[in-house]
């Protein structure tokens, strides 16, 4: 699934629990950087399996700490209009790898040239009207993380009002 948002559900499902201890942006980041390989083998047509050199531990491990050193870097030099707060290391490492292997355990699910074992998790082949089961669940963490975010605001305001 290149750069498709549905890897994004279990990243706002974790920010919205996680909050603070919790980067969305490494998450996301972590996302793009794994997709560089199938998104380019789409582009140029290529008959080679999409997931081969990124869609693996090793890969995904690498990946995670590129996302890392990415964001250390971003940090010192970004222009000071882009004005977050800095991300501590935990929460940069938590993150990408977060993204990372839930990248490979949703893709591992949903395609076939991942070469998981057979019998692992048998709701990648049932749908759900237009969408897989694995699509399904990405949409449900995007809906449960926005939901468990927007109470806790809005709880958070209702306190502060008090």
């Amino acid at each position: 699934m290149p750069f498709t948002p549905f890897h994004l559900g279990a990243g706002i499902l974790a920010k919205s629990v996680l909050r603070k201890r919790f980067s969305l942006m490494v998450f996301t980041l972590s996302q793009v950087l794994i997709d560089i390989e199938p998104g380019y083998k789409m582009f140029m047509q290529s008959k080679e399996d999409l997931h081969e050199l990124t869609h693996n531990l090793p890969s995904a491990i690498a990946i995670a700490l590129l996302s890392v050193g990415l964001w250390i870097a971003w940090e010192r030099i970004r222009p000071a209009r882009y004005t977050q707060a800095e991300v501590s290391l935990p929460v940069l490492l938590f993150s990408a790898f977060f993204g990372t292997l839930s990248h490979l355990f949703l893709d591992g699910m949903y395609h076939l040239d991942m070469r998981m074992p057979q019998s692992q998790w048998q709701i990648a082949q049932t749908t759900c009207g237009a969408l897989s089961g694995t699509e399904a669940i990405c949409l449900m963490m995007t809906a449960s993380g926005m939901i468990i975010f927007s109470v806790i605001t809005l709880a958070k305001s209702l306190s502060m009002k008090k």
